[in-house]
């Protein structure tokens, strides 16, 4: 999956006057009202010009993000800089504030949309992709002000074409109303500044990764980004939110593309099969007895842990909240385990519940977990989910300062395997079977 094109594509920024979308761009040497400062150090201490102290990088810097996100909630402000270091969204050596690297960034953003984006309502454009964004866009949490409540743009004043000018929303209606479910006398879609700018994104991803396409889902992961990287969406988004948030999308989709492949979906060694499999399986060792009932009941994964995984629980709680909850969750991508964090999770949010499940048929189980109860405390989840994560992984997760490698470790899946497998004696005889056929032979 190309997530990272050759360098020659965005060499040179494309000609300042070819607003070939409409981003809002600011003046040379400008900043969003609330960006970040010069430096910003998530450790602590005040910030000090380089010429007398070495800036912060990434590779220092990164231990104390994880232990900020896995210890408390972070602040808007470091969140900024925690979360794209997190997701080795920038080069190790990097310093803070990664001026060179964001600059590079927003310049690579734009060219991408100058590439994918001219287009987009050409009436000769049967791209399927495009039809399926275009419908999601508008539902993307429609109750934030940020997205609903924006003064609306028509695309034909903000589409642009390769030569700068509208190719237009309007034109192209017109000649494809009749494929539309929408008679041909409504008026062309608007979209608002910021669900602009998700449009754009959206389909500069699918731009640059044809063989994974667009999914449903990937709106609410690539939405609530935004949100975060426009000031908890007190700003409206400019190329600066937007290259922020993209570059993050990117790199959370490369940890969990493969539950967006629907070739995989069957695949027993990965993809959403191989998590439903794990996910049981780590429910019998904590808690056989739960396990043991949904099994009874015939309430399998697939009905409630797809969406929870996939939306990254963007839709489970409130915004606030799922915040919090991605600080923890982007706190396990330097160690490559962020698809057991998340699994993790969610058997946390089940065994919150257990005392109701336990009362439950299938159909009132089923419509309870797909409606989860916003009331549970997120905070206590996440210390829940942290001790199950260390319980199940036998893993102590490691936050020293001398720590500075982004990366390589063993498999998660492995030592999941392994410790399970050394539990499986606490579970059911029916729990044993699962861990076995979830993990016979290990995973790579």
């Amino acid at each position: 999956m190309a997530f990272h094109p050759p360098p020659s594509i965005v060499d040179e920024p494309p000609a300042s006057d070819g607003d070939w979308t409409g981003i809002q761009q600011r003046p040379q040497g400008g900043a969003a009202p609330g960006r970040r400062g010069p430096t910003v150090s998530v450790g602590g201490g005040a910030a000090s010009s380089a010429a007398t102290i070495r800036r912060p990088t990434c590779a220092s810097e990164l231990p104390r993000c994880r232990a900020a996100a896995r210890a408390t909630t972070l602040e808007d402000r470091i969140r900024l800089v925690a979360w794209p270091i997190l997701l080795s969204c920038f080069p190790p050596e990097a310093e803070l504030p990664f001026a060179p690297e964001r600059l590079m960034q927003q310049r690579q953003y734009a060219a991408f949309g100058a590439m994918f984006c001219g287009r987009l309502d050409a009436t000769d454009n049967p791209d399927v992709d495009r039809r399926k964004i275009d419908a999601d866009v508008p539902r993307t949490m429609r109750s934030l002000h940020f997205f609903s409540n924006d003064q609306p743009t028509p695309q034909d004043e903000t589409e642009r074409g390769p030569g700068g000018h509208g190719e237009g929303r309007a034109a192209s209606h017109a000649a494809g109303a009749a494929s539309r479910p929408s008679p041909a006398t409504t008026a062309p879609p608007t979209y608002t500044t910021n669900q602009m700018a998700l449009r754009r994104a959206l389909h500069i991803f699918v731009g640059l990764n044809p063989g994974v396409g667009y999914v449903q889902g990937m709106n609410e992961i690539m939405g609530l980004l935004l949100v975060v990287f426009s000031g908890d969406g007190r700003r409206q988004a400019g190329l600066e939110e937007e290259a922020d948030a993209f570059f993050c999308f990117q790199a959370i989709l490369k940890e969990i593309r493969d539950y967006y492949c629907r070739a995989l979906d069957d695949d027993v060694s990965t993809g959403l099969t191989s998590a439903f499999q794990r996910f049981t399986a780590m429910l019998f060792v904590l808690d056989d007895a739960l396990a043991a009932h949904l099994q009874r009941i015939e309430l399998v994964p697939a009905y409630y842990v797809m969406r929870w995984v996939t939306l990254m629980f963007a839709q489970e709680f409130d915004v606030p909240d799922t915040i919090v909850i991605w600080d923890f969750v982007l706190s396990f991508c330097p160690e490559g385990k962020m698809i057991d964090i998340l699994l993790t999770f969610a058997v946390t949010m089940v065994i919150s519940v257990r005392e109701s499940l336990l009362q439950m048929d299938f159909p009132t189980a089923m419509t309870f977990l797909q409606a989860y109860p916003r009331t549970i405390d997120v905070r206590m989840l996440i210390r829940a989910a942290a001790k199950n994560f260390d319980d199940v992984l036998g893993v102590t997760p490691a936050a020293d300062a001398s720590s500075t490698q982004f990366g390589s470790v063993s498999s998660a899946a492995t030592a999941f395997a392994s410790k399970s497998l050394q539990l499986a004696s606490q579970a059911t005889e029916r729990g044993r079977q699962w861990l076995v056929t979830a993990f016979a032979g290990g995973s790579s």
